[in-house]
């Protein structure tokens, strides 16, 4: 069984699903993660660097993250910020499924989490996949709310993106974080450039509810057997 994260940044891996993807690898399931850029325009909170030495910082933050979890990890180097621009970009990530043949695919959800248009542009290049199953990520309504009204007038994000989360009635599949909690926050900390090695300033908001479940919501496939908690439940 193969499952494949498709992600646009180092660290998107890590508060969105990490648990999950440690999960599943601890279950047998080959896990791997492809990552869309470098994240060479994200800030440095540890040296201040940017550009090529910036995403050499963050391409190895992602490696360590990925190991902490059990997954494999591919890392392309498309613009951070640009993806929708990156016209080529479908058909790579077409022919690169086409290779590794996955059984499900999972990505961040249709808002982007809080309006990323690089979180909007690989979520739709995910969707095109002719793949039996595609999982969105979903936070809780809110979450990402202050984060957005923050950084809404950076080119990076959609001014209006429409409702940011989703319902717990809403969602498809619900996967408690339960044991994995500490590799999950060390997952996290491994994105030292982001958080200065502390898991909890990843993100500017209160990463709790990300410790406690990670959510999915089915956009491919068949829909999750009733009392599955993991993705692995509906891959065959």
């Amino acid at each position: 069984m193969r499952l494949l994260a498709v992600l646009p940044h180092p660290d998107d891996e890590s508060y969105s699903m990490g648990a999950t993807l440690a999960r599943c690898a601890e279950a047998g399931v080959s896990v791997h993660v492809l990552c869309l850029t470098r994240g060479e325009g994200g800030p440095d909170r540890v040296a201040g660097r940017t550009g090529e030495d910036l995403a050499n910082a963050r391409a190895a933050e992602l490696r360590a993250s990925c190991e902490i979890l059990g997954a494999e990890c591919t890392q392309w180097s498309f613009p951070d910020g640009l993806l929708p621009t990156v016209k080529d970009g479908p058909r790579a990530l077409a022919e690169f499924v086409a290779r590794l043949r996955p059984d499900a695919v999972v990505t961040l959800g249709a808002d982007g989490a809080y309006g990323h248009v690089d979180h909007l542009a690989a979520t739709s290049w995910v969707d095109g996949l002719d793949v039996p199953r595609t999982l969105h990520v979903a936070f809780p309504p809110g979450l990402f709310s202050k984060m957005h009204r923050y950084l809404r007038r950076r080119p990076f994000v959609v001014a209006d993106p429409g409702p940011l989360g989703t319902p717990r009635e809403d969602v498809d599949l619900v996967a408690p974080v339960g044991a994995l909690r500490e590799r999950k926050l060390a997952s996290m900390a491994a994105h030292a450039t982001q958080c200065g090695g502390q898991a909890q300033n990843l993100l500017p908001v209160d990463i709790e509810p990300l410790l406690v479940e990670e959510w999915f919501t089915i956009a491919r496939g068949t829909p999750i057997p009733p009392g599955a908690v993991l993705p692995t439940d509906g891959l065959g």
